[in-house]
């Protein structure tokens, strides 16, 4: 499983003064950006899959900037991220609510990401869906390329379903009904458009990254790879921490829960060894 991600739909808001947009930071001083997600009910009653949406570009930055601005700006955030730069950035930029207008543009190198202007014509609506599991899709070593080592490289094969495609454009109709519905302003969105652009995206889907599945965690070894321990069925030796282990993708970026998981999974390594010292006379190497 991935995730599936992309922009079709533009809006234009009619006050964009009250459009709260911007990166914020929590109490500790994370940044974070607002997002529209579908509600549980929702997503029951239409059989909606996890997806949520923000304001974005309306294509991608080389697609609205110029090849010139865009390769400027990757190539400053690749040296600011190489010397340090960033994080001294990064810095100035939480001890202040409001920083300088003539750094701000530098000081957007400091931030996750870089955002498009309040000024422009239409903000592209992103979205980031769930991908429902499918056994269709497929990791296999390649019979042609090798790596440097003379190993062969992994291809991964990723296959969708139909409830893939109708669990967006059934989240789509929603927002676009809603906020046509709030009379808050312009949205560009046709249903048939955005099939057509999903068949073509889908067609040649690469990754967004966030790979996911293909060791699920079970109960039952017919069903799954990894126990609620995350140890390999029939081998008490190997264990497996990581994204390959959850049973279903949801919309989040799975990073978060990856620790998570590795961290019990630590505990539960360090109650393994603790136990099979504990009774002998040999010192602990947890110790």
């Amino acid at each position: 499983m991935t995730h599936i991600t992309g922009t079709y739909a533009k809006l234009n808001p009619t006050d964009r003064d009250k459009v709260m947009f911007d990166f914020e930071k929590d109490k500790d001083g994370i940044f974070y950006r607002r997002r529209w997600r579908i509600t549980d009910t929702a997503q029951k009653n239409q059989e909606i899959l996890n997806t949520i949406f923000y304001l974005s570009y309306t294509r991608s930055l080389t697609e609205n900037r110029s090849i010139l601005f865009s390769t400027i700006y990757e190539a400053a955030k690749t040296v600011v991220s190489a010397t340090g730069v960033r994080e001294t950035l990064q810095r100035i930029v939480r001890n202040s609510d409001q920083p300088p207008i003539l750094l701000k543009g530098l000081l957007q190198l400091g931030l996750p990401s870089l955002l498009p202007s309040k000024n422009s014509k239409y903000w592209g609506l992103f979205f980031q869906a769930e991908q429902v599991p499918n056994r269709e899709s497929r990791i296999i070593l390649s019979k042609t390329q090798k790596d440097a080592l003379g190993m062969p490289r992994v291809e991964v094969h990723i296959a969708f379903k139909k409830i893939d495609t109708e669990s967006l454009v059934k989240a789509h109709n929603l927002f676009a009904e809603k906020y046509r519905a709030s009379g808050i302003g312009e949205i560009i969105y046709s249903e048939e458009g955005f099939r057509k652009y999903l068949k073509n995206k889908l067609a040649n889907f690469n990754s967004y990254a966030h790979h996911m599945g293909t060791t699920r965690m079970t109960d039952d070894p017919k069903t799954g790879v990894v126990d609620s321990n995350a140890q390999v069925f029939t081998i008490d030796n190997l264990f497996i921490a990581g994204s390959s282990t959850f049973t279903t993708g949801g919309h989040a970026n799975p990073t978060i829960t990856v620790v998570a998981q590795a961290l019990r999974l630590a505990d539960h390594l360090k109650s393994i060894l603790s136990s099979k010292y504990k009774n002998k006379k040999v010192s602990n190497p947890l110790k």
